[in-house]
C-alpha cells in the first residue's frame, strides 16, 4: 500500500511475494489525483477492503479521507480506469459494479487512521459524461448506468482534458460536491451524510 498525506510518501508491502507492476497504465492517473487532492484529502493507494458482498478481499485503487472537519469521518474510494474510446455500456457497467462492491466495505489495514473505517461513497475516474442531450443509444444507456449508480453513492471524478486541476470535480448524480478551487458545495453534506438514498436528481440547497 502507498499513501500520501501532503507531507511525504510511505509504503507498506502486503506480501513478500507481491510483484511490482511494471506496466501500470493507471499509475499516471492515480498520480494526477494525488497531486490534485492531497491538500484537502489524505490519499491512500491500493487499500484492502472486506466487501459486504464478497467473501474475498478487494483492493481499492485509491482511498481518500477529507481533512475538512465536517467530513473527517467519511471515507471514499476511487476506482481508476484507463478507458479506451470504444468502451461500450458493458464496460462502464462493469466499472460501476466494481465501485459498488466497495460501498459499506470495511478497510483492512494496520494504519491507525484506516482502522474500523467503512466506505461511504465511491467515485469513478475518469467518468463518461453524465449529461448527453442528443447522444446516441449507447450514451443514453451509460447515462442510465450512472443515474442508477448514484442511488448508492457511486459518483464521478471528472476533469476537462485540456484544463488545469481547478476544473477537477467530484459529483454524485447531477450534483457537484467538491472542487479544488471552491471546496465542498452546499449539497455535499446532504448527499454524503444523509442516511437515506438520495436519488440522482438535482438538489437545490
Amino acid at each position: 500500500m502507498v499513501f500520501w498525506c501532503g507531507e511525504g510518501i510511505y509504503r507498506e508491502q502486503h506480501s513478500k511475494n507481491e510483484q511490482a507492476l511494471t506496466m501500470d497504465a493507471e499509475k499516471p492517473l492515480r498520480d494526477e489525483i494525488r497531486d490534485i487532492m492531497q491538500n484537502d484529502f489524505l490519499v491512500f493507494e491500493e487499500v484492502c477492503i472486506n466487501s459486504l458482498l464478497h467473501e474475498k478481499k478487494l483492493r481499492a485503487d485509491l482511498i481518500i479521507i477529507p481533512k475538512d472537519d465536517r467530513f473527517t469521518e467519511q471515507t471514499f474510494s476511487i476506482e481508476v480506469k484507463n478507458p479506451r474510446p470504444d468502451w461500450q455500456p458493458k464496460h462502464w457497467s462493469y466499472v460501476a459494479k466494481q465501485a459498488f462492491d466497495y460501498i459499506g466495505g470495511k478497510l483492512e489495514e494496520s494504519i491507525d487512521i484506516l482502522k474500523n473505517r467503512k466506505i461511504d461513497a465511491s467515485f469513478i475516474f475518469p467518468s463518461p459524461d453524465y449529461h448527453c442531450p442528443g447522444g446516441n443509444y449507447d450514451q443514453h444507456i451509460i447515462q442510465g448506468i450512472l443515474q442508477l449508480a448514484a442511488q448508492f453513492r457511486i459518483g464521478r471524478a471528472t476533469r476537462a482534458v485540456d484544463s488545469v486541476c481547478g476544473s477537477f470535480t467530484l459529483s454524485i448524480g447531477a450534483n457537484d460536491i467538491w472542487t479544488p478551487k471552491s471546496g465542498w458545495t452546499s449539497q455535499a453534506v446532504y448527499l454524503l451524510k444523509n442516511k437515506i438514498r438520495h436519488g440522482s436528481g438535482k438538489i437545490s440547497r
